[in-house]
C-alpha cells in the first residue's frame, strides 16, 4: 500500500511492530461501507444510473492506479469500499463530491515477482466476485478478476441485487451469460422485480 497514492484508495502511513502485533496506521475514511449504503437505500430506490456511472468512474480510476503501480487488490467487493456521502456548503447534497475508498488489501498482491508468466495462483476472494478462472482453479491474471469484481459491484449499485450467486455454470444465472443467453438472463432479472 506504500506505493499507492490516490484520493479514493485508504492512504497509508506506516506499520509499528511488537513481539505479538504488527500496527498500520491508515487514513481514516468513515463508518459506512457501499454495502451498507447499497442495502439502506428507502423504498425501493437505487443508485441511479448516472450515480453508478460516477462512483464506477472513481473505483475505475483506483484500481488502474493500482495496477499501474504493479498492485492486484484481489478482494473487490462493496464492504471494502467505504462510502461517505458529501454534502456541499448549501446543505444539498452533491454526488459528484461523494467519497469512497478502497481498503482492506489483505489479499492484495504485487505483480512483481510473480512467476514468470505473470500468472496467479492463489484461491482467494469472496465467492460472489471472484471470476469463473478463480472459482475453476485456473491461473489467472490479478487485472482481469479485478475488473470481474467491479463488474458485478456495479451490477448490484443500479439492480440492488447480485447478477450470480457466483462464476459458475452450477448457477442459473451466471450459466445464461457462459452460454450467450444474455436475453434470457436479462429477462429472469427484469421478472424478477416486477
Amino acid at each position: 500500500m506504500s506505493k499507492l497514492d490516490h484520493p479514493n484508495i485508504c492512504k497509508y502511513y506506516e506499520t509499528y511492530e511488537s513481539p505479538k502485533n504488527v500496527y498500520l496506521v491508515m487514513e481514516y475514511c468513515g463508518t459506512k461501507d457501499l454495502f451498507d449504503k447499497i442495502t439502506n437505500q428507502v423504498d425501493g430506490c437505487h443508485f441511479t444510473e448516472r450515480k453508478a456511472a460516477v462512483l464506477m468512474r472513481k473505483l475505475l480510476l483506483a484500481i488502474n492506479h493500482c495496477h499501474s503501480n504493479g498492485v492486484i487488490h484481489r478482494d473487490l467487493k462493496p464492504e471494502n469500499i467505504m462510502y461517505n456521502q458529501q454534502g456541499t456548503s448549501n446543505g444539498k447534497k452533491d454526488m459528484w463530491s461523494d467519497d469512497i475508498k478502497i481498503i482492506d488489501f489483505g489479499f492484495a498482491v504485487e505483480l512483481e515477482g510473480r512467476e514468470k508468466d505473470g500468472y496467479c495462483r492463489s484461491l482467494i476472494g469472496t465467492t460472489s466476485y471472484m471470476a469463473p478462472e478463480i472459482l475453476n482453479r485456473q491461473p489467472y491474471q490479478g487485472h482481469v478478476v479485478d475488473l470481474f469484481a467491479l463488474g458485478v459491484i456495479l451490477f448490484i449499485l443500479y439492480a440492488q441485487h447480485p447478477p450470480f450467486t457466483q462464476a459458475s455454470t452450477s448457477d442459473s444465472f451466471y450459466k445464461l451469460l457462459a452460454t450467450n443467453r444474455a436475453d434470457v438472463f436479462w429477462k429472469m432479472h427484469s421478472q424478477r422485480h416486477e
